[in-house]
C-alpha cells in the first residue's frame, strides 16, 4: 500500500517540478536563440554563407536538396581536396561547389582545377585563377533544406502576394458583409 502525502506537500512538489521544467524550457530556448544569434552574426559579417545544393555533381559528399555552410578563408590556404564554392568562369551567374584537384600558387592568387565528385572528368573550363583575397570552402552540410530555401527565394514575392490577397478577400467577406438585421459597421 502506498503512503499518503499531505495535500500541501504534494502541491509544493508539483509547483517545484513545474518551476524546474519552466527554467529548463527557458534555458533551452535561450541557448537556441544564442546559437541562432551567433550564426546570424557569422553570416552577416561575411565569414560564413549558406548555399543550396541543386545538382548531383558532388554526390555522395553533397546531396541535391542539401544546404552547404561555407566559410571564408584566405585564397593562399586553398589545397587539393577542399570543396571550393565559386562562380563558374564561363557563366559568372552560376555558383558551383566542386572539389579542388590541383592548386598552384601564382602571382595574384591561386590557379585551381576543379571536378565534381560524381563527374568522370574535370570541369570543362579547365584551370582558373582565384584572385580575391578570400575564397569560400564547404565546412558542413545540412540535408533536406536546400529545396525549401530555393522555393522561398524563387517564390517569396508571388507567395506573399497570394497570401496577402487571400487574407484581404477573407477580411472583406467576414467584416464588410452586412448581415440581415445588423447595423453597418460604420453606424453609430
Amino acid at each position: 500500500m502506498g503512503r499518503t502525502v499531505p495535500a500541501g506537500v504534494a502541491t509544493s512538489r508539483t509547483a517545484v517540478r513545474s518551476r524546474w521544467i519552466g527554467w529548463a524550457e527557458n534555458g533551452a530556448i535561450g541557448l537556441l536563440g544564442l546559437a541562432l544569434a551567433i550564426a546570424a552574426g557569422a553570416i552577416l559579417t561575411g565569414n560564413w554563407q549558406v548555399q543550396p545544393v541543386l545538382s548531383g555533381s558532388m554526390r555522395p559528399a553533397l546531396q541535391p536538396g542539401s544546404v552547404i555552410i561555407v566559410q571564408r578563408e584566405p585564397v593562399a590556404d586553398l589545397k587539393v581536396g577542399d570543396i571550393l564554392v565559386f562562380r563558374q568562369p564561363d557563366a559568372p551567374k552560376v555558383v558551383i561547389a566542386h572539389r579542388v584537384t590541383k592548386a598552384t600558387p601564382v602571382a595574384g592568387g591561386v590557379e585551381v582545377t576543379t571536378k565534381g565528385d560524381a563527374n568522370s572528368v574535370g570541369d570543362p573550363w579547365g584551370p582558373f585563377l582565384v584572385r580575391a583575397p578570400y575564397a569560400f570552402t564547404v565546412r558542413a552540410t545540412v540535408p533536406g533544406v536546400g529545396f525549401a530555401s530555393v522555393f522561398v527565394r524563387t517564390y517569396a514575392i508571388p507567395l506573399a502576394l497570394f497570401v496577402g490577397a487571400a487574407l484581404l478577400v477573407y477580411w472583406m467577406a467576414r467584416y464588410l458583409r452586412k448581415k440581415p438585421g445588423e447595423a453597418h459597421i460604420d453606424s453609430p
